[in-house]
């Protein structure tokens, strides 16, 4: 038998048509396993509209409006917006292709946009952590010997600098930060502070000129190449003010195993103020280029 307020309110007709076609807020939000909340923020943006009764002015969902659970789902799930999934559900216009496209073609450059965003973020959060690898291995080993390696060439983003001994000012470069900023390009990887004269830099009378990978490309102009060479290399550990040390030491070395050092020469700074204040962590590569005497 029928509730009361059912044979009050409606004919039987219209209850079975209720039964097939239209759905309360709460038997839409089970079907569809939406929240009420949802739904009615849904009505409220006019994204998914329920229809009124003529009895009772009741609110409903009917089968069109619940077919479009799916679609906003399928387009959340693709990265959507709400105010863009109206733009796309709403078919009232001639246009439809065209709007469809446009907000595709918007999407597809937001998406672009969030893939070079998280490539940067990845190979800025590698990289260092490649070096703290790298730091904790000549640590804890004490690798100070020199050898003589190949420094593969790459390119560098680069910026002329005033030198005055002062090594976290040259490192941690305000300058170049806002030059970096300003050209729209991002960095990684170990600064390297490249010096003219080697036999100047342990004096502290020589400019240097800083040098760091960009992850994305930049325009020739603003980058030079270094590298594709053999040098003389050794990790000096510690403070930065006993380097002149390591710079001897290399010297020594090359002298007595028959090669000749190049004037110019690089620091590469693994470790150092901008991973921690404690300078007894510190490591970093000094590299000088070289050629046999054989």
């Amino acid at each position: 038998m029928l509730p009361l307020y059912l044979i009050i309110t409606t004919s039987w007709e219209e209850y079975k048509l209720s039964k097939s076609s239209k759905y309360s807020i709460g038997d839409a939000s089970t079907l569809c396993n939406v929240s009420t909340k949802a739904l009615r923020y849904y009505d409220k943006i006019g994204l998914v509209k329920p229809q009124r009764s003529n009895c009772n002015n009741y609110r409903y969902y009917n089968d069109d409006s619940i077919h479009l659970i799916p679609v906003i789902k399928y387009y959340k799930q693709m990265g959507f917006k709400l105010d863009e999934m109206t733009q796309l559900i709403n078919d009232d216009c001639d246009n439809t292709y065209s709007v469809m496209q446009n907000v595709f073609e918007s999407k597809m450059a937001e998406l672009d946009e969030e893939r070079q965003g998280l490539r940067v973020r990845d190979s800025s959060v590698h990289d260092w952590y490649n070096l703290v690898q790298e730091a904790k291995s000549v640590q804890e080993n004490q690798i100070t010997d020199v050898s003589v390696q190949f420094f593969p060439g790459t390119d560098y983003l680069f910026l002329e600098q005033d030198f005055d001994g002062n090594i976290r000012d040259a490192i941690i470069n305000i300058e170049f930060t806002d030059y970096v900023e300003k050209i729209k390009t991002n960095i990684t990887g170990p600064v390297i502070l490249r010096f003219n004269s080697h036999e100047k830099r342990v004096v502290g009378s020589e400019n240097c000129c800083i040098l760091q990978k960009t992850i994305l490309p930049c325009p020739p102009e603003k980058t030079i190449f270094v590298g594709a060479k053999p040098m003389a290399r050794c990790y000096h550990i510690g403070n930065h003010s006993t380097i002149n040390q390591t710079y001897e030491k290399i010297k020594v070395w090359a002298e007595s195993n028959n090669y000749v050092l190049t004037d110019e020469c690089y620091e590469r700074y693994v470790i150092d103020y901008w991973t921690t204040q404690d300078s007894d962590k510190f490591v970093t590569e000094v590299m000088i280029p070289v050629t046999s005497r054989c």
